[in-house]
């Protein structure tokens, strides 16, 4: 089946398959030394590295808890480790392991399909939660060992045909661009008056996509625009005292916005950091006072008796309320905690002010959906709403998929 016919659900059921053919692998289940997947062809050997790499990025975003980067941090450092360990010898048990979970995902892309009842194969929690409880270690753990284990024997085998493992690597992540950009198209960065951009790109290094967690950006412009806000955000819930999991999203796109940045613009990340940091203080600044500042709006709208800017007692159209405080981008899973607490603020301090008041003269709102979650109960800003796991270890992002794809 042609490339352009693959959707990246169906690329993560391939890469999913594949770790699961792997795991029995590991478990001694298959014949260590197939010798499938080798054609001679060197370039069509690198092509098909590629396209696992691209698959195992797709896989990742869709597994609660697993993250490409720090699977592939992990596999160097074994890889490095067996290296040293055994003087530079080749294990003919791990270089079979990457053949057999290349010829799997060749196969498996041929065919490609979403299962019925569901986005994951049939059984796959029987099959993988077996593996886990052989290793005594909890799903998540077990997928994120087994995806590390995996990108170990891709280097090992890499290295024992003469194929580049960082070129490969650095062409999947283009690759698990394109795909992206192809079926969420580019991200709505907000357009906010009289913006303007610190860094110049080079003239001679065009700024290429890359995809973050909130969508896929492709000029310099909206990357430094959003990279602000991502750097500002991940301050702001330093700040209110939340844990290394909240962050670890918006941390991830702050690396990779400010590694696609100093490509384009012949810098360094710590450089491309720097030069922002008066906008990214800036904006943690507007983001801590924020909240009180919505609460008073809200406390002066309801004593004035004029129209709420967004519904009370409902979800609904919230775009007024969130142009008065610059918020002109869509609403995504990054930032729907911090929206939230800024309607909530605003809305507890109108009906407050208007009982205060007396009879309220408010003008009926008109309700429309709107794309995040109903705002939790309970006093100050929530963090970052994430999403809940299912009985897999899987859990379902919220909608629209604008900004991101998959399941987790």
């Amino acid at each position: 089946m042609s490339e352009d016919l693959i959707t990246n659900r169906q690329r993560a059921v391939a890469a999913f398959e594949t770790i699961r053919s792997y795991a029995a692998t590991r478990n001694g289940l298959r014949n260590p030394t197939f010798r499938g997947g080798i054609t001679g062809d060197q370039r069509l050997d690198q092509d098909r590295l590629i396209r696992l790499l691209a698959g195992l990025r797709h896989h990742s975003d869709c597994v609660s808890g697993l993250r490409f980067d720090d699977a592939t941090r992990t596999a160097r450092w074994q890889y490095d480790r067996e290296r040293t360990r055994f003087r530079g010898f080749v294990n003919p048990y791990q270089v079979a392991a990457a053949r057999r979970a290349i010829h799997v995902h060749e196969q498996e892309n041929r065919t490609p399909a979403l299962y019925e009842g569901g986005f994951w194969p049939p059984d796959a929690q029987r099959d993988l939660r077996r593996y886990a409880d052989r290793k005594h270690v909890s799903f998540e753990a077990a997928m994120g060992s087994l995806t590390a284990g995996l990108i170990t024997d891709l280097l090992h085998y890499a290295h024992r045909y003469g194929l580049d493992f960082d070129k490969a690597l650095a062409a999947s992540g283009t690759a698990y661009s394109e795909q992206r950009l192809r079926e969420e198209g580019p991200l709505q960065a907000g357009q906010d008056t009289g913006r303007d951009t610190i860094l110049v790109p080079s003239a001679t290094r065009p700024f290429r996509p890359i995809a973050t967690r909130q969508g896929v950006v492709t000029s310099g412009s909206d990357a430094e625009w959003l990279l602000v806000r991502t750097a500002a955000r991940v301050r702001d819930t330093e700040r209110r005292g939340h844990a290394a999991p909240d962050l670890a999203e918006d941390i991830d796109d702050k690396l990779a916005l400010s590694a696609a940045l100093a490509a384009a613009c012949s810098l360094s990340s710590s450089e491309v950091l720097d030069r922002l940091e008066p906008r990214i203080s800036a904006r943690a600044e507007k983001m801590q006072r924020a909240v009180e500042a919505a609460a008073q709006m809200g406390r002066a709208h309801g004593l004035a008796g004029v129209p709420p800017y967004c519904p009370l007692d409902a979800d609904g159209d919230d775009s007024r309320l969130m142009a008065a405080f610059g918020e002109t981008e869509p609403t995504i899973h990054a930032n729907a905690g911090y929206r939230l607490a800024l309607a909530g603020a605003y809305t507890d301090a109108y009906k407050l002010a208007s009982a205060t008041s007396g009879p309220s003269t408010v003008m009926p709102t008109e309700q429309t959906g709107r794309d995040f979650p109903h705002r939790p109960v309970g006093p100050g800003p929530p963090g970052d709403a994430g999403p809940a796991a299912d009985q897999v270890g899987y859990a379902t992002r919220a909608q629209p998929r604008r900004y991101r794809r998959g399941f987790r």
